[in-house]
């Protein structure tokens, strides 16, 4: 069981690198396990995150239609959030980068919803993103990440 990833307003460091190893380990198995349960996946990528996580969701396909599934780890950022998920877990990049294809993250939301919320990330993390600025550790774009999304009431 992966303990809960903050106190207070914090993200402890031990609970994110935990979570992400096991993210890593069921991406490599292709198979989330939870009590028992199993869930196939599909290789952790952009092409297969709609369908992984319809499989998580334990919904049809129908169940989505006319809605959109949110990376919340933008993949707009793949190679600075990758870096970030390797230099604190001592994951390869290449692992660390599929980790934002995993759809124990995906949020299933409506247009209107998923582009004010994608807006908003996006300006968020721009601040944390600086261009030419130091790269910031995945804690601290972890946090802005749970930040955002709370703003729009959704919890990650």
């Amino acid at each position: 069981m992966v303990p809960p990833l903050s106190k207070g307003a914090k993200v402890t460091k031990k609970a994110l690198k935990e979570m992400l190893e096991k993210a890593a380990k069921e991406g490599a198995e292709k198979a989330i396990r939870d009590g028992g349960k199993v869930v196939e996946l599909q290789k952790l990528a952009r092409w297969s995150f709609r369908e992984n996580a319809r499989r998580v969701l334990g919904v049809g396909k129908e169940a989505l239609k006319g809605l959109q599934v949110h990376h919340p780890l933008p993949v707009e950022r793949v190679e600075e959030i990758g870096n970030a998920i390797a230099k604190l877990t001592g994951l390869p990049v290449r692992v660390a980068k599929t980790l934002i294809h995993h759809p124990r993250f995906a949020k299933v939301l409506d247009k209107a919803a998923h582009g004010k919320l994608t807006t908003d990330l996006r300006r968020a993390l721009s601040e944390v993103f600086r261009p030419g600025g130091v790269p910031p550790a995945f804690t601290r774009v972890w946090e802005t990440i749970v930040r955002v999304h709370k703003e729009h009431g959704i919890d990650i």
